[in-house]
């Protein structure tokens, strides 16, 4: 069967995954977590492999691997002392079965980090002098530091923590909290009068005419924070690193960081510069070039020339050529995606897979993807690729984090 990094990725009539760790292993180690279900990480490794019980579909492989893999990477480290956390769990290679085949889906995303700052404003007189005012100092606030923790954390729930701390500390200078007075009270009073002064009710799909305080408390306290605050097993339900928290976290976490800037602002002035790359703009930028879509499998180990007119790729090396469109379920404002499906004749022509290089229009590159550890596909009888484009702008706020 197929092989990553010489891990074989199927034993046992097993379904599984693949996924990048934050940190090489110093050992190896297989983690059983029950008789059908283990986890594997070799010795210098960065990579886990995670055996299932089989699954008849892509969605099913992924959510049950990435389950096991949680579970498999918290015994690692309770009873071997050393800490895993998966690094991108937008890049993974999951494997499943259908009636007499073996399919497997590779998902790569490259990131694109742009620096763009807003357009600077100068203000000239009827002479042509330049009247434009100095910046305004910026005033401090205490609330400041638990933005700044929320945007250098590389976990998306010590993220979410951190902008609702800065909305507490924002809301306690707003509505300071009575003397005996509860915390879910004291939140909601203090929101009604934090939208008052600066009108919240946009910020949640929940707020209701007159109750905006009553919805702002469910979507940002009830729904998102509390699960991440307590843990006992009768009221919480969710654990952290659960798919289904982070979806949730990272909707909200979104909506929360423009209510606490928004709030910022109006109370000291300290307006955060916004980036220029507008999801508008990536969307239409990319849509527009699909005619001629292709993802190139190849086993290369060079990097990519992203500024060549041409894929410069070496006559030496094997590359298969897979069309490729569109793939919308893997997009969100700042991501596009596209899917390709190379068979078992496709593929017994390349012996391994070292990165799979992105196409729009099938003469220039638009982004590759590093395999960190070369895949042998034999034995996998369809191998479906999704090749993402992330752009990010430093400018905005932080949108990857570790799972």
């Amino acid at each position: 069967m197929a092989d990553l990094g010489g891990m074989s990725l199927d034993e046992n009539n097993s379904s599984g995954a693949s996924f990048t760790l934050t940190s090489t292993s110093p050992d190896t180690w297989i983690q059983e977590i029950d008789h059908r279900t283990e986890v594997e990480i070799k010795a210098g490794a960065n990579i886990a492999v995670v055996r299932i019980p089989s699954q008849a579909s892509h969605q099913s492989a992924y959510d049950s691997a990435v389950a096991a893999c949680q579970k498999g990477l918290d015994l690692i480290s309770l009873t071997r002392g050393i800490p895993f956390a998966i690094k991108d769990m937008d890049s993974h290679l999951v494997w499943w079965r259908q009636p007499q085949k073996v399919m497997a889906r590779l998902t790569l995303f490259s990131i694109a980090s742009f620096d763009a700052p807003p357009a600077s404003v100068r203000i000239i007189d009827s002479k042509g002098a330049d009247v434009t005012p100095p910046p305004t100092p910026s005033a401090w606030d205490q609330s400041f530091r638990y933005y700044r923790l929320s945007q250098i954390t590389p976990d998306i729930a010590d993220a979410y923590r951190n902008m609702f701390l800065m909305l507490e500390s924002l809301l306690s200078d707003i509505r300071p909290q009575r003397r005996g007075e509860g915390e879910g009270d004291w939140l909601k009073s203090a929101l009604r009068e934090a939208h008052k002064l600066y009108d919240l009710g946009g910020f949640s799909g929940l707020t209701r005419p007159g109750r905006e305080a009553e919805g702002l408390h469910s979507d940002f306290a009830t729904d998102a924070r509390h699960p991440i605050s307590h843990a006992k097993r009768q009221r919480n339900r969710v654990l952290p690193l659960d798919l289904s928290l982070r979806k949730t976290l990272q909707e909200k976490l979104e909506r929360l960081g423009a209510m606490c800037l928004h709030v910022a602002e109006k109370r000291f002035g300290v307006r955060r510069v916004q980036g220029g790359i507008f999801p508008s703009w990536v969307k239409y930028s990319l849509s527009q070039r699909t005619t001629s879509a292709s993802l190139i499998l190849n086993n290369e180990y060079r990097a990519l020339d992203l500024q060549a007119e041409s894929i410069p790729i070496d006559p030496e090396a094997t590359s298969i050529w897979v069309n490729a469109q569109r793939d919308t379920d893997y997009e969100d404002a700042y991501r596009y995606a596209i899917f390709g499906e190379a068979s078992t004749k496709d593929l017994a022509d390349i012996d391994f897979i070292t990165r799979v290089i992105s196409t729009l229009d099938g003469i220039s590159p638009l982004s590759e993807g590093q395999l960190e550890n070369p895949l042998n596909p034999q034995g996998i009888d369809s191998l479906q690729i999704v090749f993402g484009l992330h752009v990010t702008n430093k400018r905005n706020n932080r949108r990857d984090y570790n799972l």
